[in-house]
């Protein structure tokens, strides 16, 4: 072998080795620029939760809320009855004392006439 093509033998070599170091090169930034994305995704995940968290207690606080206002609408309608129930009774008092008038001046009526 001549020394001519031991050096092109070494130069092709040498040429191979930059062309393997430049794919190299190229797919370490490459999964750089992946583990970046993965990163930024990762992020955004840790937001939603974040988000989520704070929308679950929002869905507490609504919770207890609507729990106080099913109180407060049970205890108007048992005011609502109790009022209801009153008014029935004075309805039938009034109807009681309208009768018991109307007795009274039959009998005073009946008294007069006899008198």
């Amino acid at each position: 072998m001549a020394v001519e093509e031991i050096r092109d033998i070494l130069y092709r070599i040498l040429e191979e080795q930059q062309v393997t170091h430049a794919k190299l090169d190229g797919m370490e930034q490459r999964m750089n620029r992946m583990e970046q994305r993965m990163d930024g995704m990762e992020q955004r995940m840790n937001g939603m939760e974040k988000w989520m968290a704070g929308t679950d207690k929002r869905l507490e606080g609504l919770e207890v809320g609507f729990s106080r206002m099913e109180k407060k609408i049970d205890g108007l309608e048992t005011q609502l009855h109790e009022v209801a129930e009153s008014v029935n009774h004075l309805i039938v008092k009034t109807a009681l004392n309208e009768k018991e008038i109307h007795l009274v001046k039959k009998i005073q009526e009946a008294t007069l006439k006899n008198s």
